[in-house]
C-alpha cells in the first residue's frame, strides 16, 4: 500500500470506533475530524461520533 492510501486505514479505524459505541473513543474521533484534511476520513469520523452519540460533546 502506498502512503497516499493511508486514508483507508484511518477510515476503517474510525468505523470500528463508531461501531463500538464506546465513548472512550470520542476524543480520538474529534482529533481525527479536526486534524485530517481528507474529507473521507473526516466524514467517517463524524459518522462514528454520531454512532457513539452523547450530549456532553458539542464542540462542533
Amino acid at each position: 500500500m502506498s502512503a497516499n492510501e493511508i486514508w483507508r486505514w484511518k477510515m476503517n479505524v474510525a468505523r470500528v470506533m463508531g461501531n463500538s459505541h464506546d465513548s472512550f473513543f470520542i476524543p480520538h474521533l474529534e482529533k481525527a475530524f479536526f486534524e485530517n484534511s481528507d474529507e473521507r476520513v473526516k466524514g467517517m469520523a463524524a459518522w462514528a461520533l454520531g454512532c457513539i452519540g452523547g450530549s456532553d460533546h458539542t464542540s462542533f
